[in-house]
């Protein structure tokens, strides 16, 4: 017993060294190859930056402005970060989202060998880590892959304390204090999630003793005192409107109303397969398998379906829709996903599992087998920065190939080698694209070399103003703060009626639509496409 003890506790060991080794390799080799895109990346660096000038934590500001959108937490780790790497770069500020989404990982892989096994953690981690929407977040400067890590943990701490009575104060305290820290990341979703999947999981399973448990409320204190504490020193600093703006107009009236990002009920339908590819192929599948006896009478499936269909169909309500809203879903889907292929290879004779996952299996590798094929010419027609990287796409093809040959070859003998090396090819596929495309495209996304055009132009944020746009990049790349915002032709024209020269910062059909409105002469110094729109420099003076 002893012997097998320890080499359970040995393969817990490699395990987790191999899911650290390959977030090392899947998130952070490549983590600060390109600049910040907008919207959301340069607009949260800004806010940290500026935390970080005015020494304010508690009452994030944008431009110099009071910023409603979002409470302080991630932009004060983006802060922390910048100081921990000794700037702020790309790597510094995408630092946070790379390092909670390796969390999330790990913690994926221990929930799930609580729930069932060392070998569903251990897929379940890298199911996660290779869907294209969480590794994408992974490498972004959004709230998403934090707030997920803490809704995560919160969700483990409730499940856990229930399934564990010994360790049930501790598991609540760990579940309350995780939900207070997410609720400084991003509000209400925080409690939400993980109030929705606990609701669901104990009138599924009708345990409600937990509505009975002095522990529960016990440390029910630690949530409140964390939000209340951060909400008296906001109230303080920003009043009534900032609350308001925050936990109304900024979040649940997103949900009654289309206030921003409005989409149809049945979005996340598309969305979710496109977010969780490739392994959506295996997710119907786990869903068939998770409703079969006797499966779907075991505590941990119920918690999982609870966890992913209630919270589903809850965002689906929703107006306001972005496909990076489900991500707290995702650890779900790939526990589900994991499961899935544990008892495939746990009883490979069964009919039932030999179709359920050897049909999607045949499907994906035709999937992998094509993109082998098409990736060299897809490359290669891109535009001229992408298609220089046509020479590295040609061993990538034909590694995704011998992948794929080599996964074909395994899938009766050693099918867990086939799904190992699945992971590893979409794992290779992600490092080249962080690695050689993302970078090429950041020619073309990126507002950093036109801001350093702009601030040589301008020198003075006095004379700057934005005309039409929020601006944050280029607040963040030319280090201006309190930059003035137009909306109405008469606010920059009075803007423009001095006798020193000003600037301002248009989108081009912008300016083709009021250039005649002014009734005074606005010339045109320097313009760049970024992204989708081409900006302008305009001032009164030639």
């Amino acid at each position: 017993m002893g012997v097998k003890m320890r080499g359970v506790k040995v393969m817990n060991k490699i395990r987790l060294s191999v899911l650290v080794i390959f977030c090392l390799l899947v998130f952070f080799v490549s983590l600060g190859r390109w600049d910040l895109w907008g919207p959301d990346e340069p607009r949260y660096a800004e806010v940290a930056r500026e935390m970080l000038i005015s020494g304010n934590f508690v009452l994030p500001h944008l431009n110099g402005e009071v910023y409603f959108d979002k409470p302080p937490l991630f932009f004060a780790l983006i802060a922390f970060s910048a100081r921990l790497w000794g700037e702020m770069s790309s790597f510094a500020v995408r630092f946070p989202s790379a390092f909670f989404a390796t969390l999330t990982i790990l913690l994926t892989y221990l929930l799930g060998k609580r729930l069932f096994n060392q070998r569903v953690g251990f897929f379940a981690g890298l199911i996660l880590a290779t869907n294209v929407e969480f590794w994408w977040l992974a490498h972004r400067a959004n709230i998403d892959s934090t707030l997920t890590f803490f809704t995560t943990l919160s969700i483990a701490g409730f499940y856990l304390g229930l399934r564990y009575p010994g360790s049930r104060l501790f598991f609540y305290l760990i579940a309350f204090l995780s939900m207070g820290i997410g609720f400084l990341t991003k509000l209400q979703v925080a409690a939400i999630v993980p109030g929705l999947t606990l609701l669901t999981f104990m009138v599924a399973t009708r345990k409600f003793s937990l509505l009975k448990d002095w522990k529960f409320y016990l440390t029910l204190p630690i949530f409140l005192f964390i939000v209340l504490a951060w909400i008296v020193s906001a109230y303080q600093l920003g009043g009534s409107q900032y609350i308001l703006q925050l936990f109304y107009y900024k979040t649940s009236a997103m949900f009654f109303k289309e206030v921003s990002h409005p989409k149809p009920l049945f979005y996340y339908f598309e969305a979710f397969p496109a977010g969780f590819a490739p392994w959506f192929i295996f997710f119907p599948s786990a869903l068939i398998l998770a409703f079969q006896n006797p499966y779907r009478k075991q505590p941990e499936v119920i918690f999982l379906l609870g966890w992913f269909i209630t919270n589903f169909f809850f965002f689906s309500l929703s107006k306001g829709k972005r496909e990076l809203y489900l991500l707290p879903l995702y650890p779900a889907a790939s526990l589900l996903v994991a499961f899935l292929w544990e008892r495939y290879l746990s009883f490979d004779q069964d009919k039932l599992l030999q179709k359920l996952v050897r049909v999607p299996q045949y499907l994906l590798l035709g999937i992998l087998t094509l993109t082998a094929l098409a990736l060299p010419l897809v490359v290669y027609k891109a535009p001229s920065p992408i298609a220089s990287n046509y020479i590295f796409a040609l061993p990538l093809s034909f590694l995704i190939l011998g992948g794929v040959a080599f996964v074909f070859f395994n899938r009766f003998i050693y099918p867990e080698r086939s799904f190992l090396g699945v992971t590893t090819i979409i794992g290779l596929f992600f490092l080249f694209t962080a690695t050689f495309i993302l970078p090429q495209i950041n020619q073309s996304k990126s507002a950093k070399p036109f801001s350093q055009k702009v601030a040589a132009l301008v020198k003075d944020s006095d004379k700057l103003s934005f005309y039409g746009l929020e601006g944050a990049e280029f607040n963040y790349y030319t280090g201006f703060i309190r930059v003035k915002r137009f909306y109405q032709v008469e606010d920059l024209k009075k803007f423009f009626l001095t006798r020193e020269q000003v600037f301002c910062l248009i989108p081009k059909k912008t300016f083709n639509q009021i250039q005649g409105k002014t009734n005074i002469p606005l010339y045109p110094i320097i313009s760049e496409k970024i992204g989708r729109q081409e900006i302008l420099l305009i001032t009164n003076c030639q």
